[in-house]
């Protein structure tokens, strides 16, 4: 390989998080001493000098290697337009996990509403100091409060994939339980978006899930979700109304009752045997 070969390989693996490759990548990046025709470094590691080398340096004296400048904006040019390719590699990954995901994960629909709050209340202990997990739990907070703001047709949210894999495939897998599994929502369609430049950072290519209300979720059962998620700021672009009539029983005495009590003994301490 020749040394932009061998500093495009050595970002990518810097990319994929590996130890070695990063902390030499930032020692280029952060350890040189500019000069007047280019930089300098210096270093007594003889892993470092051969990988400076390998990269383009010239070993100077005993420990110094140098780098004209119009090559080091080269090398910072690769390491670019690497980042660029390693995202969309990286991008494409993540929707066919993603894909794989939707279709292994089933609705548990005999989870009872304690269960499934529980459940909840799990997955928000998990995620809510993510800050990639934000724009999820801030768009069904959203999804949720906009369902109870109109109450006789059942709601969808347009859901950008982006959303659901812009963390990691173990996010994804989350966020997709807590919807297909958990609260039993509807994948309605998946909007099919072919486009062969693409980035990972360019949301505005990114395929469009829609998803539907789960229509047995009663609206005391999706306030009681609400009370379970942390507060966020909602965008309601993305929420629509179906065409399909949202059936909701009347709640009698005892049951509004049963949900007090339930409410209420949520807050005290479990007891540990």
């Amino acid at each position: 390989m020749n040394h932009e070969q061998v500093w495009q390989e050595l970002c990518i693996h810097a990319f994929d998080n590996q130890t070695e490759a990063n902390d030499f990548v930032l020692f280029v990046e952060g350890c040189k001493t500019a000069t007047d025709n280019g930089y300098v470094w210096t270093t007594q590691r003889p892993d470092y000098q051969q990988l400076l080398c390998n990269i383009g340096c010239s070993n100077d004296t005993q420990h110094s290697f140098t780098l004209p400048s119009e090559t080091f904006a080269r090398l910072a040019q690769i390491k670019r337009e690497a980042r660029t390719e390693w995202h969309r590699r990286r991008q494409e990954e993540l929707k066919t996990h993603l894909k794989k995901t939707l279709v292994e994960i089933h609705p548990l629909s005999d989870l009872t509403q304690t269960q499934q709050l529980t459940l909840i209340k799990e997955f928000v202990n998990a995620h809510k100091t993510d800050l990639g997990s934000v724009p999820f739990i801030s768009g069904l907070r959203g999804f949720l409060k906009y369902q109870l703001a109109h109450k006789d047709r059942l709601a969808e949210w347009s859901l950008s994939e982006y959303v659901l894999t812009q963390n990691s495939e173990e996010a994804t897998e989350a966020y997709v339980r807590l919807l297909k599994g958990i609260l039993c929502m509807q994948l309605v369609y998946q909007d099919e978006v072919e486009t062969n430049e693409s980035i990972a950072i360019d949301i505005e290519h990114q395929e469009t899930l829609l998803w539907r209300m789960n229509p047995d979720l009663s609206n005391s059962a999706i306030r009681d979700i609400l009370h379970s998620l942390p507060s966020s700021s909602v965008d309601n672009t993305s929420y629509r109304l179906s065409d399909i009539p949202r059936q909701q029983k009347e709640q009698s005495v005892l049951d509004w009752i049963i949900q007090w009590l339930t409410h209420c003994l949520s807050f005290l301490p479990q007891i540990k045997t």
